[in-house]
């Protein structure tokens, strides 16, 4: 059975992806409609996230075993530069 694939990016009329704002609240909110087994995302897309990371959080590199009772889909981040830290953070969030 082949896998079922969704491109879901934010573009502006005329295809740029960048340049103009987004409303990260509604964008993820119809994402979470489709209910995938796995979301690829792009390193850099998550280290431009408005988002604050706590400076205390900023440096910490682990390793994440998943919960059983965690239903969100798998994560997956590209990452061959090692630049994404501080996943102890992101799993808590949302």
């Amino acid at each position: 059975m082949k896998p079922k694939v969704i491109l879901y990016t934010a573009a502006s009329l005329d295809g740029r992806t960048t340049g103009f704002s987004v409303d990260m609240g509604l964008f993820y909110s119809l994402a979470q409609r489709w209910g995938e087994n796995a979301s690829l995302v792009g390193c850099d897309t998550l280290l431009n996230a408005p988002d604050e990371i706590p400076e205390d959080e900023a440096s910490e590199v682990s390793t994440i075993t998943p919960s059983a009772d965690d239903s969100r889909p798998i994560l997956v981040v590209p990452d061959s530069r090692g630049r994404l830290k501080s996943w102890h953070y992101r799993r808590e969030q949302p």
